[in-house]
């Protein structure tokens, strides 16, 4: 399995939760304001979306939302995205919420993702959140979305590239020259990120250890392998994002039969 098995500061419940949500506010600015690196994925969401036949979009490890916000847009109007989280970070996705006009919705207590309420059903999406668990653990997220019939699908644009590792020598530039436009905009953003530097030594220790732990596909292959999934398609591969500097890692599951179903009643 993968080589590094590193423990982000962002992970740790003794971290005040008001620096977790500024560094995931500053990665949702940039993953879906600035680069929109997850665009080049929404046909591949689509597709399961008409393959499965499923309505509705339960997002693991939402953090601030990710890139729901903008990719929302390009799904059909029906289709709801549900956000949750280990540590929920309820006044972002409130106001995210107000503005998608009911098509964004969470659950504002929270929410393991090896552990998922049984009314949440739909497709599961992680964005950049798959690599914060072990082998084990994630192993198990795949592992219960089987037993419970519900479609995957993890993307990654972290991994153990040398691109990768030498663009986080420049996150602590980056955290400076973005941090005006984030939002919501608040003191202690600044306080943090001029005065006292926690936010950009945060931002670049969970970078680097992000990349070093983001699975590969052949470890995913492996990963899938193992488990009893007889029935489930698997697909897992990269792809280039819209903007040329990201190499996207997905996984994405569904139980086959589904789309033979569909197919015959003129869905799929």
């Amino acid at each position: 399995m993968r080589p590094f098995n590193f423990s982000e500061i962002e992970d740790q419940e003794w971290l005040p939760g008001e620096f977790r949500n500024m560094i995931t506010e500053l990665l949702k600015y940039h993953i879906s304001d600035m680069f929109k690196i997850y665009d080049s994925v929404v046909p591949k969401i689509i597709r399961i979306l008409q393959y499965t036949g499923e309505s509705q979009i339960v997002d693991l490890c939402s953090g601030a939302s990710g890139p729901w916000p903008l990719m929302v847009k390009y799904l059909k109007p029906n289709l709801k995205v549900v956000l949750t989280d280990r540590y929920p970070n309820l006044k972002a996705w409130s106001e995210i919420a107000s503005k998608s006009h009911g098509r964004i919705t969470y659950v504002d207590q929270p929410v393991d993702a090896m552990c998922i309420p049984e009314d949440l059903k739909g497709l599961r999406t992680l964005f950049t959140g798959f690599h914060h668990f072990k082998p084990e653990a994630a192993k198990e997220i795949l592992k219960k979305a089987v037993q419970q019939n519900q479609p995957i699908a993890v993307f990654e644009f972290t991994g153990r590239k040398f691109s990768n590792m030498l663009g986080m020598f420049w996150s602590p530039l980056l955290v400076y020259l973005s941090t005006p436009f984030v939002k919501p905009k608040k003191m202690e953003r600044f306080l943090w990120t001029y005065i006292v530097p926690v936010i950009p030594f945060l931002y670049w220790w969970d970078g680097i250890v992000s990349n070093l732990n983001t699975y590969s596909p052949e470890e995913l292959k492996s990963m899938v392998n193992e488990i009893d999934s007889d029935g489930y398609k698997w697909e897992i591969g990269t792809e280039t994002s819209r903007e040329p500097f990201f190499t996207i890692t997905y996984l994405i599951g569904y139980r086959e039969k589904n789309v033979d179903e569909l197919v015959k009643r003129g869905q799929g």
